[in-house]
């Protein structure tokens, strides 16, 4: 058996480039974004599986125009104008405030975050890597 604890969830947002602000309504539908341009992390990773799945789920097929390797790329390419991407809230509220536009994605997509372990006491390493996930990672 292992137990898990919930230590929090991360909304996402949808961003697309400045110049988009007429494409899509105030929220878009996940299904509506079938072969739409879209900047994202490299295969295999584990967003990108994510979104992958979570869009599939709706029928749609996003049309990868860019694969960034490193995470901080994707808000100046999306900038830039190359394609939309979904990215925690944060980030996307960073993005507005540097000119792109943001969107809701209907159903809300949102990361779940937390630890699992194996049941029993928790050894004293465990306990204070818990007790640091708490205090960095839950506010």
């Amino acid at each position: 058996m292992i137990l898990g604890i919930m230590i929090k969830y991360i909304p996402t947002a949808l961003i697309a480039p400045p110049t988009t602000d007429d494409d899509f309504d105030e929220i878009v539908p996940l299904a509506a974004l079938d072969g739409v341009p879209f900047v994202t992390g490299e295969q295999h990773t584990t967003t990108r599986v994510w979104i992958a799945s979570e869009l599939a789920s709706y029928g749609a097929e996003p049309w990868i125009s860019v694969e960034a390797s490193q995470r901080g790329a994707v808000l100046p390419l999306v900038l830039n104008g190359a394609g939309m991407a979904i990215v925690p809230l944060r980030i996307a509220l960073e993005a507005h405030e540097q000119g792109a536009v943001l969107r809701q994605v209907d159903p809300p997509l949102r990361r779940d975050i937390g630890v699992f372990h194996r049941p029993g006491a928790l050894t004293r390493a465990s306990a204070a890597f818990l007790d640091n996930v708490y205090a960095n990672v839950s506010s």
